[in-house]
């Protein structure tokens, strides 16, 4: 479903998602945007890489946040329409995708914590 011009959703049993954060989530992992290589940041000095990576943590911490709001309101989106007797295929698979995205969101996290606590050193 398209909610304005160049925004994308998916809305699955009345519970929308932006599609553009959490499939961003993946490519910035599997692209190596959060490897430890020095050479991947552009040539910014150690203070400006750290200082970028402490604010790639904090808006991980936020993603983090608003997948585990989303994948609350899912799982009483999956229990109502049980309660109601309607089909949860739909509303499960978007579930496992939103609990996917937690999972990487939080490896990111990590990443972010181990390389801020190795510069640090």
């Amino acid at each position: 479903m398209q909610d304005g011009a160049r925004r994308h959703r998916v809305e699955a049993q009345g519970f929308r998602l932006p599609l553009r954060s959490l499939a961003g989530l993946a490519q910035d992992e599997e692209s190596g945007l959060c490897s430890g290589d020095p050479r991947s940041r552009g040539g910014l000095g150690k203070r400006a890489v750290t200082e970028l990576e402490r604010k790639h943590l904090v808006e991980t911490d936020r993603h983090i946040a608003e997948c585990e709001a989303y994948i609350a309101k899912q799982r009483d989106l999956i229990e109502r329409a049980i309660q109601q007797g309607r089909s949860t295929e739909v509303a499960e698979e978007t579930l496992e995708s939103l609990e996917a995205s937690l999972q990487a969101l939080e490896r990111q996290r990590q990443r972010l914590l181990d390389r801020l606590k190795s510069e640090s050193r």
